[in-house]
Parts: C-alpha cells; sequence; structure tokens
C-alpha cells in the first residue's frame, strides 16, 4: 500500500504518543490532542513550575526530523515513581523512546534512517527553539497528574510516497532486538 511520506509520519507520530503515554497511565485518566504554533506558546506547562525539554533528531533520504519534548518536574515524577536524581536525564529518554518507535515503524516502509542522541536541559528552551524550514505537528498530553507537550518537526518533499512492505514487519515495542 502506497502512502504519502507525510501522513505516516503524522500517523506514526501520534501512535507513538499514545501508546506510550496511554500504557503510562493506567487508570489514570489520559487525554491529548494537537496544537497549533500559538497554541503551543501559550500552554501552561511552559510558564508554570521547574520545566524540563529534551531533543532528538532523525534523519534519512528521504526524511530530516526534531522531536521537541517540555514537561514540568511534578508530571515528570508522576510518570516514573523510581525517578532518577536526574529529571532531564528522564525527559531525555521520553523523547528517545517516542522518536525510537517512529525509527522502528519507518522501517516497515523500508525507509533508513539513523537517531540522534538526545539532548535535555532545564527550562523549556529545546521545544521552543524551531528548526528552520520545517514542518511542524504538535500533541499535548494531558494526565490526571499532570501534562507535558510533544512537538515532531520534519523537513521533506510533499509528494514523496512510500510503500508499506508486511515482509518487513518491525521490532515489538519494547522488545531487546530492534532491528
Amino acid at each position: 500500500m502506497e502512502m504519502y511520506a507525510r501522513e505516516v509520519i503524522v500517523d506514526e507520530f501520534r501512535r507513538a504518543v499514545d501508546n506510550l503515554f496511554q500504557s503510562q497511565c493506567r487508570d489514570d485518566g489520559y487525554d491529548s490532542s494537537s496544537l497549533s504554533p500559538d497554541q503551543i506558546r501559550g500552554q501552561e506547562v511552559l510558564s508554570a513550575e521547574k520545566t524540563f525539554s529534551a531533543a532528538v533528531t532523525l534523519e534519512g533520504d528521504d526524511i530530516k526530523s526534531r522531536l521537541s519534548l517540555v514537561s514540568r518536574l511534578s508530571t515528570l515524577r508522576k510518570l516514573n515513581p523510581g525517578f532518577v536524581a536526574d529529571p532531564s536525564d528522564w525527559v531525555g529518554e521520553i523523547s528517545n523512546l517516542l522518536m525510537g518507535s517512529l525509527k522502528n515503524k519507518l522501517s516497515e516502509y523500508e525507509v533508513e534512517t539513523q537517531l540522534g542522541i538526545p539532548e535535555s536541559q532545564d527550562g523549556p528552551d529545546l521545544l521552543l527553539t524551531r528548526a528552520g524550514g520545517m514542518a511542524q505537528f504538535a500533541h499535548w498530553v494531558n494526565f490526571t497528574h499532570g501534562d507535558l507537550i510533544v512537538v515532531l518537526y520534519f523537513k521533506m518533499d510533499w509528494n514523496t510516497k512510500w510503500i508499506f512492505n508486511p515482509n518487513k514487519p518491525a521490532a515489538m515495542e519494547g522488545d531487546v532486538v530492534l532491528f
């Protein structure tokens, strides 16, 4: 089945966000919605208590992308009760999980990509630093105990199409043997 690459990217990004955070919430309540760039800047998470942000890249022949994530310290602690001493490390791991999931699914379309090393820091700066000339798809994830914002920036030829190859399955989520 042939699909526009941009549709694959947005659909698989949304799926990765929902899969990761729905499993974290269980019965705690979960909601997510798309955001425009203006809505991102207006979200309370960016101006509230201590925040942490992370970014990671994914690049290949047909795509250049960057995932950015920001959340409050209190939300990060509730997402991981065995919270590590360094919250910027944890938010970096979350961004890496999301982008790794996207990389994994793109392999089903025989799209070869290289996953970058996550950067993380105190504050929302990595979310607000927009990569020039890239399209953007943002998701606001709202839990009973907090929220976070995940933004996927990507640059590609809008007419690129990818073909799904059912004979090249992606690894199961959480599988140690990824590729």
